[in-house]
């Protein structure tokens, strides 16, 4: 809990000093075959149960977004402050490839991208390293992210190969 907690406030920091209004949408994606309940509510995923309140308590605003739904385009996402995944497995999108071209397209524009927990984007069967799309190794680079597969003795993955002082490394 405590990563989730610092990963919104990752995406809470404002971007530069000054009078100017700053975005306060962050688009939360879910996919609404992982909701057990049969309404298939938002409200019944952890991304509402667990990190809205955190978001709103921020200032932010959830906007839940279907991963398998079409996607916002460019001209939306002019107004979003960050982008939040919280995979609930390791192949947690049927296809992750349009996911993943959506996510670096976002990134390439500025806006930030949090994931909390699990990466998610591996694909039984993909040509890349232990599943992961080239569309997926490129997103979480430039994301900043190194992946290495599933099995590693990082708990996560992952290795940060990019990182900036302001949001990371500051609390040591």
């Amino acid at each position: 809990m405590t990563r989730a907690v610092l990963a919104l406030l990752a995406l809470a920091a404002c971007p530069a000093a000054g009078q100017q209004e700053v975005p306060r949408k962050i688009l939360v994606v879910y996919r609404s075959a992982d909701i057990l309940e049969e309404t298939k509510d938002v409200f019944y995923t952890p991304q509402h149960q667990r990190l809205e309140v955190a978001l709103n308590w921020l200032g932010l605003e959830a906007e839940y977004v279907e991963a398998g739904g079409a996607l916002p385009g460019p001209a939306k996402l002019s107004g979003v402050r960050g982008i939040l995944l919280w995979p609930q497995s390791t192949h947690a999108f049927p296809d992750p490839r349009p996911l993943c071209r959506w996510l670096e397209t976002a990134m390439r524009s500025g806006v930030r991208v949090v994931f909390v927990g699990q990466i998610g984007l591996q694909r039984k069967g993909a040509p890349g390293v232990e599943e992961l799309d080239p569309d997926c190794t490129q997103a979480l680079s430039t994301l900043g992210v190194k992946y290495r597969g599933l099995s590693f003795g990082d708990p996560l993955g992952i290795e940060m190969t990019l990182q900036d002082p302001r949001y990371i490394g500051f609390e040591r």
